[in-house]
């Protein structure tokens, strides 16, 4: 039978031999590196500024984050509820703490949009991948990785988003001071109150 004899060709069989398998291996991703070093030429340098980048968005959200947390622990709010709350879900919470404690004006509406503008920039740069293929440094622009309301940030490069990330941290630690003088004689009046009852 010719048949099974062709199914013992020496060739299938020296592939049970590890040591060919990761020559084969080795080979193909030093191929891979090849490529990616012809095709990407400036990846290594866009890796780092993309994590540059990153990290100085995420530290800026950190500190923001920070002061929330004694900001809603202020408010009445239990410091174990508060840590197990999501950066967007602190900043939902002190925005319904705003809207709910102070009356509406130019400035609350801002500090509300900035708000809701740090949360959704935060997002960005801590899940939309670099985009490596443009030659342009940014984060990648694909739609999947943007909710409907980040649309404005999906092109933008990478520098004009650490702008508007380093300018929006300015102002959000102006507003913060701002949002507790506003807020502190609201909570202090609720706290007599309780201690009255």
């Amino acid at each position: 039978s010719g048949y099974m004899e062709k199914e013992k060709s020496p060739n299938i069989s020296d592939f049970d031999n590890k040591e060919l398998s990761d020559i084969a291996i080795e080979m193909m991703n030093s191929e891979a590196i090849e490529r990616v070093k012809k095709e990407l030429p400036n990846l290594p340098k866009q890796v780092q500024e993309i994590q540059k980048s990153r990290g100085a968005g995420l530290e800026s959200a950190i500190m923001c984050e920070q002061v929330l947390n004694h900001i809603l622990a202020y408010m009445d709010h239990s410091k174990e509820t508060i840590i197990t709350w999501t950066f967007g879900e602190k900043i939902n919470e002190m925005i319904n703490t705003l809207k709910k404690s102070l009356n509406e004006d130019q400035w609350l509406k801002e500090t509300i949009e900035n708000l809701i503008k740090i949360k959704r920039l935060r997002n960005i740069y801590a899940h939309v991948p670099g985009d490596y293929k443009s030659g342009e440094l940014r984060f990648d622009p694909s739609e999947e990785y943007y909710k409907k309301d980040e649309q404005e940030f999906r092109f933008k490069s990478l520098r004009e988003l650490n702008d508007t990330f380093a300018d929006l941290d300015e102002d959000l630690k102006e507003r913060m001071l701002e949002i507790l003088k506003r807020l502190v004689p609201i909570r202090e009046k609720q706290k007599q109150k309780t201690e009255q009852n």
